[in-house]
């Protein structure tokens, strides 16, 4: 069962990536029949951006005091709502609520999978079974531009939200159904759930903050993959400049 338990969770994980980069393939034609314009669609596409960056902290304490199994699946109906609302939506400020649900949703798939490798599979497998994770949750992201654009030509871009919708809703419907066989939660032993205070949060954030900026060494790879991960993110989101000015016919300064 453990290796299924990884495949959800590494569906998740691919959803996530793959989320994050269809706004810019799904959002200029729907926003073309709403009659948006390009800055609109880069503002409201950049929504997932921030719930996700600005939940990924509060996500790592979640999954790590109550399991990814339980955290994961909710935030999977999280971001199902989000693609639900992207579907039927009618108006612009729909549209922004269901792109930034979806953010929030997606953001704790990473820490999930990395916590539930940790504990359901020996130390030795670990760096390359993580590795394997990134390889194949990575395809997401490829699977967001050319096949993502197929979809799109045969059912446009709300049937595409519908999919994305029912995908992640069942993803988290399985690993809620199944949270006891959770390694990460029976090493806790715990059977009832308390619920945690807000103040606890972030407390907990800035504890694992100070603690981590204290340790030169981590403090040197935090810096470096911040740098790196933000180059290579710009870089990736380069080529939605001519797809947009593609899809709404905008000239290039405004794409």
């Amino acid at each position: 069962m453990r290796y299924f338990f990884l495949v959800t969770l590494l569906l998740g994980y691919l959803m996530s990536n793959l989320m994050r980069v269809s706004g810019v393939v799904l959002l200029p034609p729907l926003a073309e029949s709403l009659g948006l314009t390009a800055a609109a669609v880069g503002f409201l596409s950049s929504l997932f951006f921030y719930t996700y960056g600005a939940s990924y902290g509060v996500w790592g304490v979640l999954v790590d005091n109550r399991g990814p199994f339980i955290c994961c699946g909710l935030s999977l109906l999280i971001g199902a709502i989000g693609s639900f609302i992207m579907a039927f939506s009618g108006s612009s400020a729909a549209i922004g609520v269901g792109r930034a649900l979806s953010g929030l949703g997606m953001a704790s798939l990473f820490t999930g999978l990395l916590m539930y490798c940790a504990f359901a599979f020996s130390k030795e497998n670990y760096p390359v079974l993580v590795g394997l994770c990134l390889v194949i949750g990575h395809l997401g992201t490829v699977a967001a531009v050319a096949p993502l654009g197929y979809c799109l030509d045969i059912v446009g871009p709300r049937g595409v939200f519908l999919a994305l919708g029912i995908v992640s809703l069942l993803l988290g419907v399985i690993l809620i159904l199944f949270k006891k066989q959770d390694p990460r939660r029976a090493s806790m032993k715990f059977d009832a759930v308390s619920s945690i205070a807000v103040t606890d949060v972030i407390s907990e954030l800035w504890r694992t903050a100070s603690a981590s900026w204290d340790m030169f060494p981590l403090r040197v790879v935090m810096l470096t993959w911040a740098s790196s991960a933000a180059a290579t993110a710009a870089l990736q989101g380069l080529w939605a400049v001519s797809w947009i000015q593609s899809a709404t016919k905008a000239d290039l300064n405004t794409a």
